[in-house]
């Protein structure tokens, strides 16, 4: 296995249940499948349909709490009685996703899961309420899988580590100014650039650069750029747990005053409400 997807494949079909990653710098954009960067299990999306809120606070306050420090694998067992293990992606020491496999059902717990130390098991079930529509076609979690689940999610996530270490090529000089200057936002959108760097690039001067993007994309080089931006935003905020300003911070803007003000005057919500709303209000942005 030499590619992302053989390597993800295998890993899902040895566990028996989705897996997909939450990419929080958009690092691996250019190398993970877009199916492969949200949850896909109906269980899941029903759930998170009519209880997002309940779903994201466990997320940022339970599990993110233990992710934040560790490279090691750790199960949740969440208000609706799913469980899934949850591995951190790092890269240069520092997090930038997260794999997600799941889920399964969470009535009965492994004994390897019950024997675990307390800080790689989190649990929430006190509020499960009912169970989702889809609960009847989760598979149970047994012992042998339990047992195998972080070892195969951390073989997933040293790959893709060090598949992402290696140095990916500079654009081709032979591609056209629109597919170079798109290309340059991918890799830079979260990160604090200014023109001349576009311009240094492109190898114009930043005049130039600033004619070429307006001819382009009828847009300023500022305009272009918090569009990018704002747009990895969204996706943050619909699909991981991240805090508001933790996603201000990963999607380029480090001032998160900034940020409330540019996602409301965008989309004509803040943030925090969009998220409250599933994102669905602004599904055809």
């Amino acid at each position: 296995m030499n590619s992302i997807t053989e390597i993800l494949d295998f890993v899902e079909a040895k566990l028996g249940v989705p897996v997909c990653i939450h990419d929080y710098t958009s690092h691996l954009w250019s190398w993970i499948p877009g199916p492969r960067l949200r949850h896909s299990s109906p269980a899941c999306v029903s759930v998170k349909a009519q209880h997002l809120r309940r779903c994201l606070h466990f997320e940022q306050i339970k599990v993110e709490e233990r992710l934040r420090s560790g490279t090691e694998a750790v199960w949740k067992r969440c208000h609706a009685g799913f469980l899934e293990v949850v591995q951190p992606l790092h890269l240069g020491g520092k997090k930038i996703g997260v794999i997600f496999a799941g889920p399964w059902r969470g009535n009965d717990i492994p004994t390897f899961l019950q024997n675990l130390p307390e800080p790689m098991l989190v649990e929430k079930v006190e509020s499960a309420g009912k169970r989702a529509p889809a609960w009847g076609k989760l598979p149970p979690l047994e012992e042998g899988v339990a047992r195998e689940a972080a070892l195969y999610l951390g073989m997933a996530a040293a790959f893709l580590e060090r598949k992402f270490g290696q140095s990916r090529p500079d654009p081709s000089e032979n591609l056209d100014r629109k597919t170079r200057i798109e290309q340059f936002l991918e890799r830079k959108f979260h990160d604090e650039v200014q023109l001349s760097d576009l311009a240094g690039t492109l190898g114009v001067s930043v005049s130039r650069a600033s004619q070429i993007v307006r001819g382009v994309f009828g847009r300023t080089f500022p305009e272009l750029m918090a569009e990018r931006r704002l747009s990895h935003a969204r996706i943050l905020l619909s699909e991981t747990a991240m805090p508001v300003t933790a996603v201000a911070r990963h999607s380029g803007f480090p001032d998160p005053k900034y940020f409330y003000r540019r996602f409301k005057e965008r989309f004509g919500m803040s943030a925090r409400t969009w998220r409250m709303a599933g994102g669905k209000k602004m599904a055809n942005v």
